[in-house]
């Protein structure tokens, strides 16, 4: 009896130990992959990333054997509305990448994104084993606090790029802040994760940390000005439109209509007090009001693409070309569906993607994979609006920003190629969040309680 207790007790062990490692490896990426780059090489900002995933990806796949083999539990958190068609969108990936005009290009991905077979299927399993093992109210606490912990400091970077010092980097950066995720359009989509999970934490956290969240929230709303990203700017205001309005309801109005009031003051007096501060603004409005101009050259070079990238999903709407295959297919389709001027102006290009996340896996990975793509969207976003009717306190406000990082990933990525820092981010997130909204309400309160004890 006493050596069956200890054959027990080791691999409970066994088990322990290896869901604790997980998570540090799922922690690691959220720390890593926004922080390396290589500014001495041509690719130095998409493959040293990607290599760190990968390598985080044999890493964690071999805990995750160890942790079956010490009889883990997989079944936490299984949903079926959620995992049907997640697990119905990675089938079909496989499909399309088998099937693809270059199985190689679908299975490695295009050179400065590799979001082709591999990369997807990482992602995938992040969601998985974040559901897993991040999956409580402290697992989401821990994975939010190291969000905005990396956060400040690529916002700091942002900003010192933004003001004409930057030690690592001297190549162009079309006077848009980069900082160490390489893209502004990806630094944007990360910092609006940043800005959702530092107002995650706001509820949980003591006074003394209260400061710090809103310091992170100011650099990171900075460095987002700094990018001139419009889908970056859309993206942030459909998450705090989720995270807020239910929260307006709940007000007297005219506490709203006062915070409104002293917010709008504050921008008008602070921008025209200070000289670079109004120049900044200016600039940031103008980028932003150019959205609904269709004729600006940007928009129309995405409305091109996304023309382009149509044309390409309505004739191969089974499997599509193969993952990461745009940049190889797209030029017969330009003189089809363009005119000869603009046909003309994207030949001169090697096109990455449509810019869509949307059209691309229509394109790329066929219709039938959009339909599972939509309804995993669909479906996990309605798990969060069932959880924010039913549930109060912390746990409704969980689901809540966990509908908001949902919500500013899919606007964000309707302008933009998906990247690797942020879509990784974005799958823990949502892992986590989806296993922490299934836990009951109190832990976080508890959570919270301690905070505000250390506080004091």
């Amino acid at each position: 009896m006493q050596e069956h207790r200890g054959s027990w007790a080791r691999t409970v062990d066994a088990r322990t130990l290896a869901a604790h490692a997980l998570a540090a490896v799922l922690l690691a990426a959220v720390v890593l992959l926004p922080l390396v780059f290589d500014p001495t090489v041509d690719d130095g900002y998409a493959l040293p990333k990607v290599t760190i995933l990968r390598v985080l990806g044999l890493v964690g796949a071999t805990l995750f054997l160890v942790y079956v083999l010490a009889r883990g539990s997989l079944g936490r958190g299984a949903d079926l509305r959620i995992d049907l068609p997640l697990l119905c969108f990675a089938g079909l990936t496989v499909a399309a990448s088998v099937a693809s005009v270059d199985p190689v290009q679908s299975f490695a991905g295009e050179p400065y994104q590799y979001q082709g077979l591999v990369t997807t299927l990482l992602y995938l399993g992040s969601f998985y084993l974040a559901r897993l093992t991040l999956g409580s109210f402290e697992g989401l606490r821990r994975l939010l606090t190291v969000i905005v912990g990396t956060g400040a400091v690529v916002a700091s970077y942002g900003i010192a790029q933004g003001l004409g010092f930057d030690p690592f980097w001297w190549g162009p950066t079309d006077g848009r802040s980069i900082s160490s995720v390489g893209q502004a359009n990806d630094l944007a989509t990360y910092l609006d994760l940043v800005v959702i999970s530092a107002i995650g934490l706001w509820p949980m956290a003591g006074r003394r940390s209260r400061i710090g969240l809103g310091a992170v929230v100011v650099a990171s709303l900075l460095a987002l000005a700094l990018t001139f990203s419009r889908g970056g700017y859309l993206g942030l205001a459909a998450a705090l439109g989720v995270l807020l309005v239910p929260q307006f309801r709940a007000l007297p109005r005219r506490w709203v209509g006062a915070a409104m009031l002293a917010l709008v003051g504050g921008v008008l007096v602070a921008g025209l007090a200070v000289p670079t501060v109004r120049t900044l603004a200016e600039s940031v409005v103008n980028r932003a009001v150019a959205t609904f101009d269709l004729g600006e050259g940007s928009i129309r070079f995405h409305l091109d693409q996304w023309r382009v990238g149509s044309q390409i999903a309505i004739e191969h709407p089974l499997l599509g070309t193969g993952p990461e295959t745009f940049p190889l297919v797209f030029r017969p389709y330009l003189d089809q569906v363009l005119p000869p001027d603009r046909a003309a102006i994207l030949g001169r290009f090697r096109l990455e993607s449509p810019h869509n996340e949307l059209i691309g896996v229509a394109a790329e990975m066929g219709l039938p994979a959009l339909v599972a793509y939509v309804a995993f969207l669909f479906a996990f976003a309605s798990a969060c609006v069932r959880r924010v009717r039913t549930a109060t306190g912390e746990s409704r406000w969980i689901a809540l920003v966990v509908l908001a990082a949902l919500t500013t990933h899919v606007v964000a990525n309707l302008f933009k190629t998906p990247d690797v820092t942020t879509s990784e981010v974005f799958w823990i997130t949502m892992g986590a969040g989806l296993a922490a909204m299934a836990n009951g309400p109190g832990q976080i309160a508890g959570s919270r309680q301690g905070a505000d004890a250390g506080a004091r």
